[in-house]
């Protein structure tokens, strides 16, 4: 996947239900959704958009009449997709629901995969860059959140005003709304929105658009600009910290400018400070940049980034950039010449668009540049020119972690913390009293010291040992205004299976020698080389017809470092020779030609092919069917000529949509060794069958001849968009906890199915710089998440295990997994609907001895004092070496008890 948008929603089948007259018209792109517990209006939210008059456009009462669809019944003028996804519902019409007159219920009985998406049409012409509101009464009962939006109803599902989603919607009746301006003008197939992939009931009622008089967000812009703080916004500009979590790196460029990693360092020689950072330049041709974290801004103010820049190599060009984070979009950018002095350079905005509240600042050191660039004295400050530097604070602190590489450490290292205070400019200040605290994932205090830190005199603290997962500390002066807080993550990991090809977890990431450690230390054994790296893309190895181009060093790293690899000779990097007037030729024989020498050359190091990715969506086959048919024969007869031991995947379907293929060629549905399907998640995974069952029904697609065996060659889940243990996010436990669980989760789910694994994604290329990326396991400061620590817990538990038979069925509402191999056994439980059904108490002091029995972090419960574990939706693993699995599962069964 390439595209940022498209998992927004799931094919729809033209077999819904339409019936025409639920209202007039409705409409926009959110910004905002607001819960109001008054029945009388709706709430205005932070950016008050009820306080915009508007003109009702569309109104849905739901009062009838309703129409009948099988057993369902459904308001008129309503749509529901009954086809994306695995699921069981129930929609009727409620006269008993506390509202006057009827509503519409939908109950999501049982959901495994998708969405439950139900739509409500009659919606008028909606214009470009009009603001428009949509509010409604609803209730649930079990439902965790909701996702409203205005959006297509069919393909290509794109969004016109989207809204936030709706977390824990009350058990009451309330008023939701949620508002924004149209992304585009539109006039047919397009509704407003109403989504959960969760099960429980929901009811609505009472649908209203609205079209605004103005800009809902405006109220808050001018609350945004009257409060915003003067003075520098970057809490540390000194760059006093060998590694601070404000700040990040990377490198852009093609497989081989990626395969560095040119972090930024550290250096005695500071002009304000004692120390400042210094950035190198790319050895591989690729821009390297050094970017912040998200710094607060206001709209209809200008601001002004400033830094102090020399570089070793006179003549140095340099790039610096403020721009905005998300949306609205805004950039201002401006290039430098450096020489080996210092000299100050800045770059000012124009008054910031409405709803601006966040930017980052970037300096990038361009591809062809040598050496290096030192920066001191950063600044980001409102106005339209750079004031004289000043700290934020008169210290900076500085905590680093020890112990293990690079912040990852093993269950058998033991981490320790350098703590240091200096002085943001000038010479050495009196000692600065400060409090230490270490917290465990989900706040479990580890440590907590008071100290006096002497400027420029680093101390040890050494952490307790066993500690495992993730892991903050957290320093703090006593007095805030001396110094801003400093944080560091750090998770304390089991030890890679090492599996190789036997190993069932893959990921997307670029080839660098960081990241494939980070994706090893995670529990991934395999790589699939799409998005993050394009290594064996068609348009990167061969730029000119029968021109080759190896990344030889690159496929050897991975290997070394223990990796299967699939690899992808697909577009959409298309050859500029294969392009006429900007569009693809669908030559077979050309294709073919790329296959065969890409298989051969990679002949013993890469084993394993995947003909296309997703060629059902245009941006990656812009053709029919039949030239997809074409092109994949040739490209799958080149690859067996250039390896014939190769192993050939396809056709990457969406897993609930295997039927794009039926107008293959039966042979070519045969022609290929495995399945492969793509399987995106709006809900936790794992429901204890769902996904086997799935499978076998895609397997049918391929014909009674086809592959046996298939791979979910990509898959995630938005959850990981922006897990993060971080203080500076705010609480996202909810979040966290889910995201974590989904890590876990979709591993028992995969190994129970006997299906391949590849998560999309480790990260994006280096959108690992921003958080609420999409789909991480990394945050922002290279530091794992909550969800990818649990990942490798999982993967320690259950990579290179089979499925093994139950001996008895769980009680009702909890799912358990079974497995064995390699002379151990894993037994894991997890309840299946976080919330829903009676709660279940394991005793842990009833588990087989010598068992180990470990949550998400990979702990044990019973060394924090537990005697019993609440099942909730985090799975809980037991494992034993040498141990009987059906055994195993009956004193786990056995040990089940009720509050």
């Amino acid at each position: 996947m390439s595209l940022r948008s498209r998992r927004l929603a799931a094919p729809l089948s033209l077999t819904l239900l339409l019936i025409a007259g639920c209202g007039e018209g409705t409409a926009p792109p959110a910004a905002r959704t607001t819960p109001s517990a008054d029945p009388a209006q709706v709430a205005p939210a932070a950016t008050a958009p009820a306080a915009v008059p508007g003109t009702e456009i569309a109104r849905c009462s739901f009062a009838g009449p309703y129409v009948a669809h099988g057993e369902h019944r459904l308001q008129q003028g309503c749509v529901n997709n009954w086809d994306w996804g695995r699921k069981t519902l129930r929609l009727s019409e409620d006269r008993a629901a506390g509202r006057p007159g009827p509503v519409q219920r939908i109950e999501v009985v049982d959901i495994s995969s998708g969405a439950m998406q139900f739509f409500v049409t009659g919606l008028p012409f909606l214009r470009r860059g009009t603001f428009y509101r949509v509010s409604f009464w609803m209730k649930a009962d079990g439902v965790a959140k909701i996702s409203p939006q205005i959006r297509k109803i069919g393909n290509p599902w794109t969004s016109f005003v989207e809204g936030e989603t709706i977390e824990q919607p009350a058990g009451e009746w309330r008023r939701y709304s949620f508002a924004g301006a149209c992304t585009t003008d539109v006039d047919r197939d397009h509704a407003v929105l109403i989504e959960t992939s969760d099960s429980g009931t929901l009811w609505l009622d009472d649908l209203v658009v609205e079209e605004l008089d103005g800009d809902p967000a405006a109220a808050g812009d001018a609350q945004a600009a009257a409060a915003a703080a003067p003075g520098n916004l970057l809490p540390r500009g000194s760059f006093e910290a060998a590694r601070d979590s404000e700040w990040t790196g990377g490198v852009y460029g093609d497989p081989d400018a990626e395969f560095e990693d040119p972090q930024p360092r550290r250096v005695a020689g500071g002009l304000l400070g004692a120390h400042c950072l210094e950035l190198p330049a790319s050895t591989r041709g690729g821009t390297v940049f050094l970017r912040s974290a998200a710094i607060p801004v206001a709209p209809r103010t200008p601001f002004t980034a400033s830094l102090w820049l020399r570089a070793t190599v006179p003549g140095t060009a340099v790039k610096l950039d403020l721009a905005g984070l998300g949306k609205p979009e805004f950039n201002s950018s401006q290039g430098f010449r450096l020489g080996q002095e210092w000299k100050r350079v800045s770059v000012a905005t124009s008054p910031l668009p409405g709803g601006a509240r966040q930017a980052v600042l970037t300096l990038a050191i361009p591809a062809g540049q040598s050496g290096a660039v030192q920066l001191d004295g950063a600044q980001v400050e409102m106005g339209a020119a750079p004031g004289s530097w000043l700290p934020r604070h008169p210290v900076e602190l500085a905590v680093e972690v020890g112990g293990g590489a690079d912040r990852l450490l093993s269950w058998d290292e033991r981490p320790f913390l350098d703590l240091a205070a200096w002085p943001a400019a000038g010479p050495a200040t009196t000692p600065v009293a400060a409090e230490l605290e270490v917290l465990g994932y989900g706040g479990r205090p580890v440590l907590r010291r008071s100290l006096s830190l002497v400027p420029g005199s680093p101390q040890r603290i050494d952490l307790p040992a066993g500690l495992r997962g993730l892991q903050r500390a957290t320093l703090r002066a006593a007095d805030g205004a001396q110094a801003a807080p400093f944080e560091a993550q750090f998770a304390v990991l089991p030890p890679p299976r090492a599996l190789g090809a036997a190993g069932g977890f893959g990921a997307h990431f670029s080839v660098r020698p960081a990241t494939v450690e980070f994706a090893r230390r995670l529990g991934y054994s395999w790589i699939r080389l799409h998005d993050g790296s394009v290594l064996t893309k068609w348009g990167v190895g061969e730029p000119e017809p029968g021109r080759y181009r190896w990344f030889d060093p690159q496929v050897d790293a991975l290997r070394a470092a223990g990796f299967a690899i699939l690899g992808l000779p697909d577009a959409p990097n298309w050859p500029k020779h294969q392009m006429v007037a900007g569009k693809p030729t669908f030559d077979p024989a050309a294709y073919g030609r790329w296959c065969q020498a890409a298989a051969e050359h990679y002949r013993g190091r890469i084993d394993h092919w995947e003909v296309w990715n997703e060629p059902y969506m245009s941006y990656f086959f812009p053709g029919t069917v039949e030239q997809f048919g074409g092109m994949s024969a040739a490209g799958i007869a080149g690859l067996r000529q250039g390896n014939p031991a190769a192993r050939v995947l396809g056709f990457c379907n969406e897993l609930n949509h295997g039927e794009w293929k039926q107008p293959l060629p039966a042979a070519l549905k045969r022609a290929v060794d495995l399945g492969s399907f793509h399987y995106y998640q709006r809900n936790l995974a794992g429901d204890g069958a769902g996904l086997a069952a799935q499978v076998a029904d895609y397997a049918a697609t391929f014909g009674p001849d086809g592959p046996r065996e298939h791979w979910n060659s990509e898959g995630g889940n938005n959850l990981f968009g922006g897990n993060s243990f971080s203080a500076r996010f705010g609480d996202q436990e909810r979040l966290n906890t889910q995201a974590a669980a989904y890590a876990a989760r979709v591993l028992i789910e995969h190994r129970q199915a006997d299906v391949r694994h590849f998560h999309y994604t480790l990260h994006q290329a280096d959108t690992i710089i921003y958080h609420g990326g999409y789909k991480m396991m990394v945050g922002f400061d290279r530091s794992p998440t909550p969800a990818g620590v649990a990942n490798a817990v999982a993967a320690w538990c259950l990579d290179g295990l089979m499925a093994a038979p139950l001996p008895a069925a769980a009680p009702d509402g909890l799912v358990q997994g079974l497995f064995a191999g390699r002379g151990r056994a894993t037994w894991t439980l997890y309840r299946r609907v976080p919330g829903r059904g009676a709660q279940s108490l394991l005793d842990l002091d009833a588990l087989p001895a010598g068992a180990q029995v470990l949550d998400l972090h990979g702990a044990d419960p019973r060394q924090r004092g537990l005697h019993a574990w609440a099942v909730d939706e985090s799975p809980l693993f037991v494992v034993q070496d040498g141990a009987d699995p059906a055994a195993l599962a009956r004193a786990g069964l056995a040990a089940l008890k009720s509050p």
